[in-house]
């Protein structure tokens, strides 16, 4: 017998009987042992097997999912109660029991067909050998179910960085960029109303990421601002938080018109009011006092002064109408680009 013959007996596995996993395993590994199969077609044993629904459990607050969905619980109920297959639920063993790490939805599921009748004996369990790191990952990168939400992300991101894994460490094992990881725990340090709004759809979790973001660079209020973008998504017409909305928000006020500003403050100091305010309130005033003092102006002093605080008005008025669209800003004057008309034209 040549070596190459030797080698393909050696290969084949013809001779492997059993009509059950145990009795394959056994057949295998009693001809490997043997020298008449090859090592490398030897079987090995998994860290799969079943267990009655009662050794399991679900530790409040492990998963990083916020909600299960009702219906995908129900489907795997139906599923279990018509004896159909249904992967196995992958288990932390503690202390005599198995702690659900991936397969909340089947557990429930489980959990509800026995409520409802179903005879389950047992349940097949993947056992999981891993730290907290690994499992919290583990758990992230499941498809078990549908996608996490953007807080269940930012949940499990968070829990990766108090378990001791570096943004870095983070980005590389979920295939992420360090940026999009300091991003989502910015969300997952969010104050809880800026959550909230994220949760009910107020805003989505990309344009609240840049409120915060915003907030972070300029020290602004986040809750403040997100209020300020809804009543602004609100006024655009719109139910969830925009861009547009967001801007609209964050933009700086713009400075009132240098001319206006010059004439009220000419007007002012030219008057006698700055000299009665100064001869008319004492030196040692405090600030709780509420003493009355009596200011006498000439009415055209007063006059010239309350034209030149009009002014200012209309020019912040002005400031603070909308830039973008054709109608008349609220001081009357004509949107950019309008054609002037009637007395605005007739007064140049």
């Amino acid at each position: 017998m040549t070596e190459a013959t030797q080698e393909q007996n050696n290969r084949d596995i013809s001779k492997v009987v059993g009509g059950s996993a145990r009795s394959i395993y056994e057949s295998a590994q009693a001809q490997v042992k043997s020298g008449e199969l090859d090592p490398s077609l030897g079987l090995s044993r998994s860290n799969q097997f079943s267990a009655p629904f009662d050794y399991l459990f679900v530790q409040e607050g492990f998963n990083i999912r916020e909600r299960l969905n009702e219906a995908r619980i129900r489907m795997f109920a139906e599923s279990y109660k018509a004896g159909k297959f249904v992967p196995a639920l992958e288990v932390i063993p503690k202390e005599g029991r198995f702690q659900i790490l991936d397969g909340h939805h089947r557990y429930y599921g489980a959990k509800i067909a026995i409520e409802e009748g179903a005879l389950l004996a047992r349940l097949d369990l993947v056992i999981f050998e891993g730290d907290e790191r690994e499992a919290i990952l583990r758990m992230m990168n499941a498809a078990d179910s549908e996608r996490l939400t953007a807080l269940d992300k930012a949940s499990g991101y968070l829990r990766l960085r108090r378990a001791g894994m570096t943004i870095e460490e983070i980005a590389e094992a979920r295939n992420q960029s360090p940026l999009q990881i300091k991003k989502m725990l910015l969300l997952a340090n969010a104050p809880v109303e800026i959550k909230d709004a994220v949760r009910s759809d107020r805003i989505k979790a990309s344009p609240a990421i840049e409120i915060l973001s915003e907030c972070e660079r300029t020290g602004k209020n986040p809750v403040q601002l997100l209020n300020a973008a809804i009543q602004a998504s609100v006024e655009l017409g719109k139910g969830t938080v925009t861009p547009k909305a967001i801007k609209s928000a964050t933009k700086k006020p713009k400075a009132l018109p240098r001319k206006h500003v010059e004439k009220a403050i000419t007007t002012l100091m030219s008057s006698s009011f700055t000299t009665q305010l100064r001869s008319a309130v004492p030196a040692d005033v405090k600030p709780d006092d509420d003493g009355m003092v009596e200011l006498k102006l000439p009415a055209t002093e007063l006059q010239e002064l309350l034209a030149a605080l009009e002014e200012l008005e209309k020019a912040k008025a002005k400031n603070e109408a909308p830039s973008d669209q054709g109608k008349e800003n609220k001081d009357g004057a004509q949107g950019p680009g309008q054609p002037e008309t009637g007395a605005a034209a007739a007064s140049k």
